[in-house]
């Protein structure tokens, strides 16, 4: 009996523990990661469609009007020259829901009328994303990507942390 009472107790405290070191493992430390490279190519029947000078990207449940803060989805523009449009660096802070590209359209203005894109989904967390799109509807043509290994450590080292504090606090004194 005194075992399992001891074994309890034990448990009781690493479970303590854990909860005091999880908001210093979660903490917003460091700068964020990099910023993706996002390259969009606008072309007219093949030939680049450099009349386009800036396109926009809207995530998926950005708000064009009001902004309130950093994390908040909001509609980010790309410069582009002869066609070509990439992210000049800046992209979303990294606890907003668009910096993992969770999907959304883009939009442009093309002789004179403003083009939307289909809105599209983006498979996993990209480092290098390239798409292709028909300037005069707005359709994808190609669309393809590259990703990095990606994994959170703290979330992966936690569960390794309860077990073994689980096994260490439960094995039998002597």
């Amino acid at each position: 009996m005194n075992i399992l009472i001891s074994g309890m107790a034990s448990i009781k405290y690493v479970l303590l523990g854990l909860l005091l070191v999880l908001p210093f493992v979660f903490a917003d430390i460091g700068p964020a990661p990099p910023a993706p490279n996002v390259v969009v190519r606008i072309v007219d029947n093949g030939a680049p469609a450099s009349e386009v000078s800036q396109i926009t990207y809207h995530c998926m449940g950005s708000n064009d009007t009001n902004v309130s803060g950093p994390v908040e989805p909001a509609p980010i523009g790309l410069p582009c020259i002869d066609g070509v449009c990439r992210n000049d660096g800046g992209w979303y802070y990294k606890f907003n829901p668009c910096y993992d590209f969770p999907g959304g359209y883009f939009s442009y203005e093309f002789e004179g009328k403003t083009i939307k894109t289909e809105n599209f989904e983006f498979a996993e967390k990209y480092s290098d994303y390239e798409m292709t799109i028909e300037a005069e509807n707005g359709s994808i043509i190609k669309k393809t990507g590259s990703s990095l290994p990606s994994g959170c450590l703290p979330a992966l080292l936690m569960p390794a942390i309860l077990g073994l504090g689980l096994a260490f606090g439960t094995s039998k004194r002597g």
